[in-house]
């Protein structure tokens, strides 16, 4: 049998460390330079945060395919899961000029990891400010008998068949190459979920706007 092998903790570091040393030494150059030199320093900054969120996803999806990520299901309250995504995601939405309403029971109990449910929450939440540029997004939660559904609708451009088959594939980003991002995020939220005995979706029904939704186990007593 083939085994992967994959980067230990300080394997891991040596990969980091020198994109965050090249961020550190961009920030105190501006600070040294005149103003004409801020805009290629942007230039390397920005990129040097791209490169650290993509290599930090390729080895979240490492550790999450070797099973390295142990999931640690408990009762949780759905606030618990949402209500600081749902904080952050409205203070990124009215920088933009966006609305974003949120409609939820934050006592209802849900089954999950924390960690990795409240991660795969804020990445529904951010890529939904990220593609939409007017309009609002909707964010609400239903319960049934076993399971509660958590619905993040927005007001994008659309996807495509194809690119909601590819969605939550590594790397794959369709028509959302203009915007910034590693095309790692809903990759990693899938397995996240999945990790956790959930499900994650997505549709995109009409000309405009795409839904994506995540199930949890509902907690019943």
């Amino acid at each position: 049998m083939t085994t992967t092998a994959h980067p230990s903790a300080t394997e891991q570091h040596d990969l980091l460390n020198p994109l965050s040393a090249m961020r550190m030494a961009a920030i105190r150059f501006r600070r040294a330079v005149p103003n004409e030199a801020s805009a290629a320093l942007d230039v390397l900054e920005r990129n040097g945060q791209r490169m650290e969120a993509l290599i930090e996803g390729v080895l979240s999806m490492g550790r999450l395919h070797a099973e390295e990520i142990e999931a640690h299901v408990v009762d949780v309250e759905l606030g618990e899961l949402l209500d600081r995504a749902v904080a952050d995601a409205r203070m990124a939405a009215e920088a933009k000029g966006l609305m974003l309403a949120a409609e939820y029971d934050p006592k209802l109990l849900v089954r999950a990891d924390r960690t990795l449910a409240a991660s795969a929450v804020q990445n529904l939440l951010d890529n939904a400010v990220k593609y939409t540029d007017a309009g609002e997004i909707h964010v609400s939660a239903e319960a049934s008998d076993d399971r509660v559904a958590l619905h993040v609708r927005d007001n994008c451009s659309g996807l495509s068949e194809e690119e909601l088959r590819i969605a939550f594939q590594p790397l794959e980003r369709g028509r959302t190459r203009g915007k910034p991002g590693s095309g790692l995020g809903l990759a990693i939220a899938r397995h996240a979920i999945e990790a956790q005995g959930g499900t994650i979706g997505a549709e995109s029904p009409a000309e405009r706007g795409c839904h994506f939704w995540i199930t949890l186990p509902r907690s019943v007593h």
